[in-house]
């Protein structure tokens, strides 16, 4: 339905016929995938932030899910309402549930599904972060622990854990479209190399 200039209201056959029988010749997903550059950037944009696992208010519009800010602020306080998003922007797509396209009515459908997409890839984007941070952390660590030992021997093992620590601060580092499949996958599922 729709409001007429008149004021009265009105059905679109055309959005009716539409919805109800969908073109089965596309991709039905074409549309609602999270651009790459979306990714990208809403990646960038994160790392720049003082904590970059919390989405802010202008995420959505930044990874391209909605089309402007104020379209990014409705959906960030509709998410927080219903506890998709914590009070400091955290991710927890559990509660996703069956009415989300009505807590998200005001966005088109199609918006809706890049929403949701936009929300599962950062959840793991977050995944990815915490688990390479805790490596670098690790290495961090162990390196400063030899170094305060100041042996001989230990100075190979230094630059070992040193060029380590470096690789691991590029995997950070690294945007979504620089990644390889099993670069991204290595990145979560590897525990660090250093046990201690």
């Amino acid at each position: 339905m729709f409001r007429k200039p008149d004021g009265s209201t009105g059905v679109s056959f055309n959005k009716f016929i539409n919805n109800a029988f969908p073109n089965l010749a596309a991709d039905p997903h074409q549309f609602d995938r999270l651009p790459n550059t979306g990714q990208d950037m809403l990646f960038s944009y994160q790392l720049s932030q003082s904590n970059p696992y919390a989405l802010r208010r202008d995420s959505f519009y930044v990874g391209g899910a909605v089309e402007n800010d104020k379209l990014s602020d409705k959906a960030f306080t509709a998410l927080q309402k219903h506890d998709v998003l914590s009070d400091i922007g955290m991710v927890d797509t559990t509660k996703i549930g069956p009415k989300f396209t009505n807590q998200l009515a005001f966005l088109p459908q199609t918006r809706q599904r890049m929403l949701i997409n936009l929300l599962f890839w950062w959840e793991q984007e977050c995944a990815r972060l915490g688990s390479l941070n805790e490596q670098a952390q690790q290495l961090t660590q162990r390196i400063q622990q030899l170094q305060s030992e100041d042996r001989r021997e230990t100075k190979g093992t230094i630059e070992e854990l040193t060029m380590e620590l470096k690789s691991v601060t590029a995997k950070i580092r690294q945007k979504p479209s620089e990644r390889g499949v099993d670069t991204q996958e290595n990145a979560v599922t590897d525990p660090p190399a250093y046990q201690y």
